[in-house]
């Protein structure tokens, strides 16, 4: 028993003589700042919230290779070199005493080069893991589709007040809001909100629900930063049940994020963030359906919109909303090849313009004719009016889209292109968007480029034809 006891004694003084003590503790010591550090890190840098997991597991698996090379190894003034046997190292302290400084000056540059290994861990994993793609911008924001509680499904009451959300959102010139288009596609999501934010590019995630209690309105609202999936900001909106209160919410939403993203609204902006559209909420109700039914962009979905947005001009001829849905409505009729008379062109311009009389600064009603006048093959005009509705609402995807659209046919190849992209990074999901960013890559001799878009269009969405086109092309 003594003997074992001696043996142990004696392992124990091997394991503080060769040092293996001191630098475990160092390594745990530097393991754990380290970790801090890049805690404190990852919600102002593109890091995922996963990656101190993964450093985590990598100190941990290296722990056992620093004990090992301790054992084996030490450091010297002439460089690393194995550790000797306990007599000979006695042999050369008694020939070459150490001086206190110098042991200090070794010990600072073993924590020096365990730094550096951890940081270089650290960049290593995160270049494999993607941390090599580009960055995601900082106020780039995806509005997820409310949910209806106390519902089975959403309702048409809840899409207008996330639409009407997300379009004021992209008014706002500091953010990149991202379009209905892509974030329908997470109405019901099975990812996680990092994961998504992924997929739309997105740096904040915005979700809520509605709920409609007797002559009652409740909205929640809640901002997640999708690097940390650490929610930033959270609200309750309880308001009786009117189309004024209703787009009180939707204004005040969109200043408490503005706020919580640092971005300042223009006096232009702020005018158009606080725009009350309509003061029926039977309007607003037939609107929401009518906007429902036109992106279905079937020929009974077009009709029944147009017969909405008709019903809620009945209740408020002043709705210059509504007076686009018609416009839109009829114009897609006839683009689409179920009108082929040229009244219903006529129609669609009347409602336009009717539009723009009720609010000259309405996005909407410039982008509405923009796309009449390229129906009507007008190129130049339909880039005017195309410019003006993305300058009144910067993140405005569908008129970039028609923008690109028009540019090549004009020939204009690199406006085109720049459109297309925009159009893109705002509308990531859409495969009408990446299809016309496809077709601007070959009009710009960018083949590769070309039949990488117009194979994204393929995962997007198989049926599309134009993305089979440009790929064949």
């Amino acid at each position: 028993m003594s003997d074992s006891f001696h043996e142990l004694q004696g392992f124990l003084a091997e394991l503080k003589r060769r040092k293996v003590y001191r630098v475990a503790v160092t390594y745990v010591l530097v393991t754990f700042v380290g970790l801090e550090a890049v805690d404190l890190l990852i919600p102002a840098t593109t890091l995922p919230a996963w990656v101190d997991e993964f450093l985590l597991a990598i100190a941990i698996m290296g722990f056992p290779v620093a004990v090992v090379v301790a054992w084996a190894f030490e450091l010297t003034p002439e460089g690393v070199r194995r550790t000797p046997p306990a007599d000979k190292e006695r042999e050369r302290e008694e020939r070459e005493p150490q001086p206190l400084s110098q042991r200090r000056s070794r010990l600072a540059v073993k924590v020096l080069v365990a730094l550096g290994l951890l940081a270089g861990v650290a960049a290593g994993g995160w270049h494999l893991l993607g941390g090599g793609e580009p960055a995601v911008p900082d106020r780039s924001i995806a509005v997820l589709p409310f949910e209806t509680l106390g519902m089975a499904n959403t309702n048409a009451f809840t899409d207008g007040i996330h639409v009407g959300v997300l379009t004021r959102l992209s008014n706002v010139s500091g953010l990149d809001v991202i379009s209905r288009t892509s974030v329908m596609r997470y109405r019901s999501p099975e990812k996680s909100l990092p994961a998504i934010a992924r997929e739309l590019g997105v740096a904040w995630v915005l979700r809520g629900e509605v709920q409609e209690i007797a002559d009652q309105v409740l909205v929640n609202a809640r901002l997640v930063n999708a690097r940390t999936d650490l929610q930033v900001w959270a609200a309750d909106y309880r308001r009786k049940l009117t189309a004024e209160n209703v787009f009180q919410i939707q204004t005040e939403i969109t200043r408490q994020i503005a706020r919580a993203l640092e971005t300042r609204l223009s006096p232009q902006e702020e005018r158009r963030v606080e725009r009350t559209p309509t003061e029926s909420l039977d309007s607003y109700r037939l609107y929401a359906q009518g906007r429902v039914q036109l992106d279905q962009r079937t020929e009974q979905g077009m009709r029944r919109a147009v017969d909405y947005f008709r019903r809620a001009i009945a209740r408020d001829s002043s709705y210059a909303l509504a007076w686009v849905g018609v416009a839109d409505g009829l114009a897609l009729l006839y683009d689409y090849g179920y009108e082929d008379a040229d009244s219903v062109l006529s129609r669609a311009g009347h409602a336009g313009r009717r539009a723009l009389e009720l609010d000259p600064t309405l996005a909407e009603a410039h982008a509405s004719l923009g796309l009449l006048h390229s129906v009507r093959q007008e190129g130049p005009e339909a880039v005017r009016q195309l410019r003006r509705a993305i300058e009144l609402r910067p993140s405005y995807a569908e008129a970039n889209n028609w923008l690109s659209w028009v540019h090549q046919l004009l020939g204009h190849r690199k406006e085109a292109l720049e459109s297309a992209k925009r159009a893109v990074e705002l509308d990531p999901l859409s495969p009408e968007a990446v299809s016309n960013l496809s077709l601007s890559y070959l009009a710009n001799g960018e083949s590769e480029q070309a039949l990488v878009e117009a194979l994204r269009v393929r995962e997007l969405q198989s049926a599309w034809a134009t993305g089979a086109f440009y790929e064949g092309l």
